[in-house]
């Protein structure tokens, strides 16, 4: 879950939701890659393991909100990137392996090897998850009509896409820093971009130098408006439950 920053309080995405509006940056992104169809359901469903956390969220009594993704301890995140990949296998085989990478890919990005050496469970979900990966590999390569779309290459570049897409949303769904930035997201030719995010205001945001289709972009989300904090863990359920629905709408300009 996101906690965004809004003028009347606070506006809590879920992380489907945040992965949603990825969805809508890839499919307006200015660069072409393939195959197109999968790397934009990847990109769309990336947390598709968090629906039944978000369902149920859990109460962080520092701040009387649901925990934001960040909070979580070790063993609840592990839950629920364990097996992320299945949900999505049944739609599209090359969607889940990139899903599942995105799971370990924020490990093998954000934790030193020290760090995972020292914590069974990671490993252990490392371990599992890299299996699953090897055996949508080889379902893939034995299939038909995949060829180069499965090579190494190809599919280091997408899972990056998406890791580039992923975290541009945060940004702007976040809404909680002037700037940001999207270090070497891949773009023609085997080359990379780097992103400068600069907010204009709580609805927009200058992107520089400019990866998209026409001059400016929307994109929209969704989250619950919270005015106020809970004292427990029953008082936030009854919180979310009145809380009003609310469009995000963010607009992404190159000027």
């Amino acid at each position: 879950m996101l906690h965004r920053r809004a003028a009347r309080g606070v506006v809590l995405m879920a992380q489907p939701a945040h992965a949603w509006v990825s969805g809508q940056m890839a499919r307006a992104w200015a660069d072409d890659f393939e195959p197109r169809a999968e790397i934009l359901l990847a990109a769309e469903q990336h947390d598709v393991g968090w629906t039944d956390w978000e369902r149920r969220p859990t109460f962080n009594a520092g701040t009387g909100l649901p925990h934001a993704f960040l909070e979580l301890e070790t063993a609840a995140h592990l839950e629920i990137w364990s097996n992320a990949g299945q949900r999505i296998e049944a739609m599209s085989t090359l969607a889940a392996l990139l899903v599942s990478r995105h799971g370990t890919g924020l490990y093998e990005r954000f934790h030193s090897l020290a760090q995972v050496q020292s914590e069974p469970q990671v490993l252990a979900y490392l371990e599992a998850e890299k299996q699953a990966q090897a055996r949508w590999l080889e379902l893939l390569r034995a299939g038909h009509g995949w060829g180069e779309k499965v090579s190494e290459e190809s599919i280091e570049r997408a899972s990056r896409l998406i890791a580039a897409w992923d975290w541009l949303s945060l940004i702007v769904c976040m809404n909680e820093s002037e700037r940001g930035e999207v270090k070497s997201a891949p773009w023609t030719e085997g080359g990379t971009i780097d992103l400068e995010v600069t907010r204009q205001d709580e609805a927009m945001w200058r992107v520089e130098p400019w990866p998209f289709v026409g001059d400016a972009l929307q994109v929209t989300g969704e989250g619950r408006l919270v005015t106020d904090r809970a004292r427990n863990e029953q008082d936030m359920r009854c919180m979310l439950d009145a809380a009003r629905v609310m469009r995000v709408e963010i607009r992404l300009s190159r000027v």
